[in-house]
């Protein structure tokens, strides 16, 4: 079972929780609103996509790493923090005794989590996603989920976001070549989700968020 079947599926949950008024267009331009449920709502698609594929989701599985991360190693603002022996992901698929596939779900306020850690006093996302992926002795699955939209109304208090108009113009295309150096490594997909619709690796679908 592909990675790319869980996206479809998932596309078509997000699809169907549109049509019955679940999912609207503020989820994603508005941050506090998107902060009470948007995460929640995403996650449980994956694994209503990850049943529909066959496979048994599980959220927030752990995983041991076969090298522990060393945050010392990304950011000379980390030295002395505890090395991490698990990975927290968001949903895992399970299949024949093993995990064959993980997702992430990555709503604005992670919006620049593309970066490295480097002067920073936290791992960003794409440290994680690399260190797990080149440790790695199996080509898992793995789809970076994402929420981008063109047009923010309330945005996260972040500093380094002021500047930001269009997340998916101005963030997308960093996130897509992330998961392009992952490809290296794991079965991996981007899945954009903005006002218009879904893109999955670039394939759009159109859903009209009310």
């Amino acid at each position: 079972m592909s990675a790319m079947e869980i996206c479809r599926h998932f596309a078509e949950t997000v699809k169907y929780t549109t049509e019955v008024g679940l999912f609207k267009r503020s989820l994603l331009q508005d941050f506090t609103e998107m902060s009470r449920s948007l995460h929640g709502l995403l996650c449980s698609a994956f694994v209503e996509a990850g049943w529909r594929s066959n496979l048994i989701p599980i959220v927030e599985p752990r995983i041991e790493l076969m090298e522990p991360l060393n945050p010392s190693d990304y950011s000379e603002h980390l030295y002395g923090k505890r090395k991490r022996r698990q990975i927290r992901f968001d949903v895992g698929f399970w299949q024949n005794d093993r995990y064959v596939s993980f997702a992430e779900v990555n709503t604005i306020d992670v919006a620049l989590g593309y970066s490295s850690s480097q002067n920073k006093d936290f791992i960003t996302k794409r440290d994680v996603y690399y260190h797990f992926a080149k440790q790695s002795r199996t080509k898992y699955g793995f789809i970076v989920c994402l929420t981008l939209p063109q047009e923010v109304k309330k945005r996260p208090p972040y500093r380094d976001q002021k500047s930001i108009k269009n997340y998916f113009e101005e963030v997308g295309p960093q996130w897509i070549d992330l998961v392009n150096e992952l490809k290296k490594y794991l079965d991996a997909h981007v899945v954009i989700i903005e006002e218009e619709g879904i893109h999955i690796n670039g394939e759009f679908l159109e859903i009209s968020f009310p």
